[in-house]
């Protein structure tokens, strides 16, 4: 394959690979969105969550660099395995293919290196979104480790094949099996609740998936859901985002929650108690146990207090539908 040809398999490559970020596209507005706050606007929201997130773990004799290792050590040994061996493909492909007169490359290679620049880009967004975020940098990491799979995959093969190493089949499994079991029993420690992740999560109870669940497979379409807590999460974790954000007929009912401009979560003290003159047709609401216990106790009433809950029960117009002593449904008609 000739030099020239080469060039636009790379482009043919990356035209693919930006057509799957279409799907993906959350990433790369977000990113771009920080971008352009880091050349026109000085923000300080995202150091000073850090810095309050450093003095918290510091209480604990920990740090943030610790925590990271902790959570994604198994995922940076990964991304550094399929780097190394990213480089010393391009490093075979410059010192065998450069320097001849064929300068062929096979597709693995042609694939490999296609997907250099788009991997630059998604660093270059990713330490954008990292500096100015105010919170949760890591939820893309699930898209860039699918790139970094690929890569990783077709790197092994490729040197793997320049080695000339004769290793039998049932040897090689032994080996892909040890480095599996190995991984998995570095990831042990962050699968189940322990002091070694310093305090234990119970955000998420089993009867709020319950809950949501019957609610979104028996809700009627026409009538839209608001909560006190985001109900359209729910829904993607039981249904799927992919699922979910098509409507493919599962719960099409729900917004998603603005915070921003507060669209989708029920307005603050019930709209001072008066939910029927608020909407304009029927909502489905969606309350839960640890919100009440959270707004009233840990909040002090400031958005939703005792009274407003209440009045959800006292309101002849408004229905509880479900109850399975974790998460409500009312009717508000």
């Amino acid at each position: 394959m000739s030099l020239h040809n080469m060039v636009g398999d790379i482009l043919t490559i990356l035209i693919i690979w930006l057509s799957w970020n279409i799907h993906t596209r959350t990433f790369i507005t977000q990113g771009a969105s920080r971008l352009i706050e880091l050349v026109y606007i000085s923000d300080v929201e995202g150091a000073n969550k850090i810095s309050g997130a450093a003095t918290s773990l510091d209480n604990y004799g920990s740090s943030i660099f610790e925590l990271f290792l902790k959570l994604f050590f198994v995922d940076l040994l990964f991304v550094l395995a399929s780097t190394a061996l990213m480089l010393l493909t391009v490093r075979r492909f410059y010192l065998e293919h450069m320097r001849s007169k064929t300068n062929t490359l096979s597709p693995r290679e042609i694939i490999v290196i296609g997907f250099i620049p788009g991997l630059g880009g998604i660093t270059l967004l990713f330490l954008i979104y990292l500096m100015l975020s105010p919170g949760a940098y890591f939820r893309i990491q699930g898209f860039a480790m699918v790139l970094v799979t690929i890569i990783g995959t077709l790197a092994i093969h490729t040197i793997w094949e320049g080695t000339n190493l004769q290793v039998d089949k049932r040897n090689m499994r032994i080996i892909v099996v040890g480095v599996l079991i190995f991984m998995y029993l570095l990831s042990i420690p962050i699968m189940h609740s322990s002091p070694y992740i310093y305090k234990s999560n119970q955000k998420v109870s089993e009867s709020s998936i319950t809950g949501h669940e019957f609610s979104f497979t028996n809700s009627n379409d026409d009538i839209q859901f608001v909560g006190d807590a985001p109900p359209d999460r729910y829904r993607n974790a039981i249904f799927g985002t992919i699922k979910s954000s098509r409507g493919l007929g599962v719960a099409k009912n729900i917004q998603v929650i603005d915070y921003e401009y507060n669209r989708g979560r029920v307005p603050f003290h019930f709209a001072n108690q008066s939910l029927n003159s608020h909407y304009n047709s029927e909502r489905y609401l969606t309350i839960q146990e640890r919100e009440i216990k959270k707004n009233t106790q840990l909040y002090e009433g400031s958005g939703y207090s005792k009274s407003d809950y209440k009045y959800l029960n006292n309101n002849r117009k408004i229905d509880k539908i479900y109850d399975n002593r974790g998460f409500r449904l009312y009717i508000v008609e």
